[in-house]
């Protein structure tokens, strides 16, 4: 592959990205007591092989990540995290929200709680009467629980042919043709599952998981500084 300047500026500027990480990781150990922590930047290795080959994706998502990584290097250091995390939430959802197709796709972040339920922390281009009843049982057998239980991607090209989507109360009320589930994941501890949906058949393709999964990296990372700065146990 001929690697031309802007390639060259691009494998340098994400690598820079994944340092970056690394020492914020190396914060967070010195953060948490007891056990250990540390970020699984193998996503972002990949991402920064792949990323030159497709220009598209470079331009859309390496202004995003490179914002993020830089508020998430202020946010380590501050007092106010409660008003600075909501947004950088956001930012990472738009993101991952420009993934299938390269066009906006709805993104949801959810997170496990006490009762065994995946419950939205945050949503894009939902409404918030969605964020507020969106609840999976982590007991039950649909696509959400599959992705987190197992740890792995969920992708459904097309719910009218996914036999775990049919079999969902309201399955064909629903207005998206297409979806993913991926995990969120930091040195294999589960934080909770990212999922897009679209309006289009076949919207999630190779490329596009392997994005969400780098998007999924960085939001593994503010749930785990969160969980760090309020005192609780990983």
């Amino acid at each position: 592959m001929k690697l031309i300047v802007s390639d060259l500026h691009v494998i340098g500027q994400v690598l820079g990205l994944a340092l970056m990480l690394a020492v914020i990781g190396l914060i967070l150990i010195v953060y948490r007591r007891g056990g250990h922590f540390q970020l699984n930047l193998a996503g972002l290795v990949n991402f920064a092989v792949d990323l030159p080959k497709h220009d598209v994706r470079a331009e859309i998502h390496y202004p995003i990540l490179a914002r993020a990584v830089a508020d998430l290097g202020a946010i380590v250091q501050s007092k106010d995290y409660h008003s600075d995390l909501p947004k950088l939430y956001q930012d990472l959802l738009y993101g991952a929200s420009r993934t299938g197709n390269g066009k906006e796709c709805r993104v949801a972040l959810m997170v496990p709680n006490s009762d065994h339920l995946l419950i939205c922390k945050e949503v894009l281009h939902h409404s918030i009467s969605a964020k507020a009843a969106w609840t999976f049982n982590l007991k039950d057998t649909m696509p959400a629980t599959v992705a987190y239980n197992e740890k792995r991607i969920y992708n459904c090209s097309d719910v009218s042919k996914d036999a775990l989507w049919k079999a969902l109360p309201r399955a064909q009320a629903n207005a998206y043709r297409s979806f993913v589930c991926v995990p969120v994941l930091a040195d294999h501890q589960s934080y909770g599952l990212l999922l897009v949906d679209s309006p289009e058949r076949n919207a999630f393709s190779k490329n596009a998981e392997r994005d969400l999964q780098v998007y999924a990296t960085f939001l593994a990372t503010l749930l785990a500084l969160e969980w760090v700065l309020e005192g609780r146990v990983f």
